[in-house]
């Protein structure tokens, strides 16, 4: 399974990563990177689209952090778009239709433009490379 992200999925995880209340964030993350495939699909499908799957999935139960992502089940591609808290001072129940339809056209100018990070867990830490750096 490859796993890629956008821009502002980096940022917003670097942030969030930063305050002491989200410290287990990243960790959260490389559990889900670590899952079993079966995993990747259980969540909520916003598109209800059957190859290209948009999943908003819980992480960490109902009161840790919610993230949205595209799995392409054909290509075996999990590409991570959005992250948020549900509690603490970055925390908010859950996003829009407006944002959920920004994700969608971001994912799309972002693949059309190789603008995106490839991400690995190197040493137990997540490794955002940029798609213009892979040879």
């Amino acid at each position: 399974m490859d796993f890629e992200c956008t821009p502002e999925f980096k940022k917003q995880v670097e942030k969030l990563s930063k305050n002491k209340s989200y410290r287990n964030l990243e960790s959260e993350l490389i559990e889900f990177i670590g899952s079993d495939l079966d995993n990747f699909s259980i969540g909520f499908n916003l598109n209800r689209n059957n190859s290209t799957p948009f999943i908003k999935k819980r992480l960490n139960g109902s009161g840790g952090y919610r993230l949205y992502y595209f799995y392409t089940i054909n290509k075996e591609t999990i590409t991570l778009l959005y992250v948020h808290p549900k509690t603490g001072s970055e925390g908010f129940e859950s996003i829009n239709d407006k944002k959920k339809s920004e994700l969608m056209d971001t994912r799309a100018l972002c693949k059309s433009n190789r603008d995106m990070f490839k991400i690995e867990v190197k040493n137990e830490l997540l490794t955002f490379i940029h798609f213009s750096d892979i040879q």
